[in-house]
């Protein structure tokens, strides 16, 4: 995958994902839409949440974080 065929690691070393807007079903995260660059070329696109929950983090004092599969 890193090979100059696939994701050309060696000249796009990174790739980025910027979400831009939230949907909500309640208080759950269903999608997040925004732009992804990959190999230097940048597209809209967007996530659809498969999973989302929130939980106090005692390793951060108990701050509220946030994560899901999208």
């Amino acid at each position: 995958l890193k090979s100059a065929d696939f994701f050309d690691v060696a000249n796009h070393p990174t790739a980025t994902f910027t979400g831009d807007r939230f949907t909500f079903a309640g208080d759950k995260v269903t999608e997040v839409a925004g732009n992804l660059t990959l190999r230097g070329k940048t597209a809209p696109i967007t996530l659809k949440a498969v999973r989302f929950g929130c939980y106090a983090n005692p390793m951060l004092n108990n701050r509220e974080v946030c994560g899901g599969d999208f």
